[in-house]
């Protein structure tokens, strides 16, 4: 079975009208793709600068919303303090304050009031009122004790060592004698300051990062996009990967091979930057668009696959250039159809020639009622062939006479040449005598003659020319 591209090469190159279509079609074909190319070049980059603005206002917004968050933690913080203050003088109270701060935030996963060793005597060298909010019931305990010595905790030793509001890093909370988070959260964290600014204890207000998580991981720009935030060193803090929250960062792949926009791309979101990057992640190209939390030095940013930005604009381009080859064919059909009618009188002054060229001289050309170059061609043709025949006809009667004419001649030079003697020896019988004579008319019948005999024992011999000019 013959390659179907060889068929139409082999129709092609038979026949003009196939030709023709071919060449259009495929001059049409190159100006399309031209056009359409320059027409993708360009609606690809406008559909990446709207991805650009899309996906950055879903960043932008889901930043909003976790400043949000991280507002109510501050402000319930704030609020708190001058309480704390006020009910310093009794323990009791301070459970209370604590139980209150939990109950009136329902964002908050926990609060501790803690205190340095030995500030309420009568408790002991611990004293931390510790509040959780665990699925809507509040539990209150005091969460210090040897096996939880809470003064080298990050979220008591960090506000007394900067003597200012921190938040933690995110963590696992422990603590095997008393009521504790059993998910991971983050601190926000006041330091607690007497009349002359010595620092005696630290309010901590804890906000769950599943929940965190869940708020940053609701809004998706693209059916298969997530988010992700790193902490103050690059630790995972979100991501869609759980076995990689707390135990890689976003540095880890670069361990394993080189990966220099995935470094750039973790120093940019450790030094606060916001912006995006266009890289490969998880060997696939993708666009990650990142902005910083100033207050915690946290960093979000939402990974976004280049086949979900692009997946409309690919489905568009698909359907495009189906429509092109569609059209090309369609094209090609109709404008073959139409050259075909245009050219068939050639097709037929094509068949006339072969006829001609076979001896049939007198085949009739039909007439066209068409007044173009290929009409003017055919009233051409069919005044040659008059023309060939009239001539084919004064040739035949020309032959005629010429072969009448060279028949005469013929017999009129046999007539002369006998005339002549042409038997040599001339005498034989004699050896005293030796003669040889020949004539070679410059015509078909020449004015030349000659004779020779012997009488009375003398040779006599004769040559004329009767045309007169010899």
């Amino acid at each position: 079975m013959k390659n179907p591209f060889h068929l139409l090469r082999e129709r092609s190159g038979r026949s003009l009208a196939a030709r023709l279509s071919l060449w259009i079609v495929l001059f049409a074909a190159l100006i399309f793709i031209l056009a359409l190319g320059f027409l993708f070049y360009v609606s690809r980059g406008a559909v990446r600068e709207e991805a650009i603005e899309h996906a950055t206002q879903v960043l932008d917004n889901t930043v909003l919303r976790v400043n949000g968050i991280l507002d109510d933690v501050r402000i319930a913080s704030d609020n708190s303090e001058d309480l704390i203050y006020e009910k310093l003088a009794s323990p009791q109270d301070i459970f209370a304050l604590s139980r209150s701060i939990v109950r009136n935030n329902p964002v908050l996963n926990g609060c501790s009031i803690s205190f340095e060793p030995d500030f309420y005597p009568e408790y002991g060298r611990y004293f931390s009122a510790y509040t959780e909010n665990l699925n809507g019931e509040i539990l209150s305990a005091q969460e210090g004790n040897d096996d939880y010595q809470y003064f080298y905790m990050d979220w008591y030793l960090l506000p007394k060592l900067l003597m200012q509001p921190v938040w933690t890093e995110p963590f696992m909370d422990y603590n095997p004698n008393a009521i504790y988070a059993t998910e991971v959260i983050a601190s926000y964290c006041i330091p607690l300051t007497d009349g002359a600014s010595n620092f005696i204890g630290s309010l901590s207000i804890d906000l769950s990062l599943d929940w965190l998580s869940e708020t940053i991981s609701a809004v998706k720009p693209y059916p298969n996009s997530y988010s992700i935030m790193i902490g103050r060193g690059g630790t995972y803090l979100v991501h869609p990967d759980s076995t990689k929250l707390f135990y890689e960062t976003i540095f880890t792949p670069s361990l394993l091979e080189d990966r220099p926009a995935m470094d750039e791309l973790g120093h940019a979101m450790l030094d606060g930057e916001e912006g995006y990057r266009s890289l490969l992640v998880d060997g696939q190209p993708s666009y990650v668009f990142f902005k910083p939390i100033p207050s915690t030095g946290w960093s979000v940013a939402i990974v976004c696959p280049e086949s979900d930005v692009f997946a409309g604009f690919n489905r568009l381009r698909r359907s495009v250039f189906f429509n092109l080859l569609l059209g090309l064919l369609l094209m090609f059909v109709v404008i073959a159809r139409i050259i075909q009618r245009q050219l068939a009188p050639l097709g037929r002054l094509v068949s006339q020639t072969k006829t001609i060229a076979s001896g049939r001289f007198d085949e009739e050309l039909p007439a066209l009622a068409r007044h173009d170059e290929i009409g003017q061609l055919n009233s051409s043709f069919a005044e040659m062939q008059n023309s060939l025949v009239s001539y084919i006809d004064e040739l035949t009667r020309t032959t005629a006479n010429k072969e009448r004419i060279e028949g005469e001649l013929r017999i009129a030079r046999d007539i002369q040449m006998g005339m002549v003697p042409r038997i040599f020896p001339a005498f034989p019988q004699r050896s005293d005598v030796d003669l040889f004579a020949s004539m070679t008319p410059a015509k078909e019948v020449g004015g030349d003659l000659y004779d020779f005999f012997i009488q009375d024992e003398k040779l006599y011999f004769c040559i004329g020319d009767v045309s007169g000019k010899g």
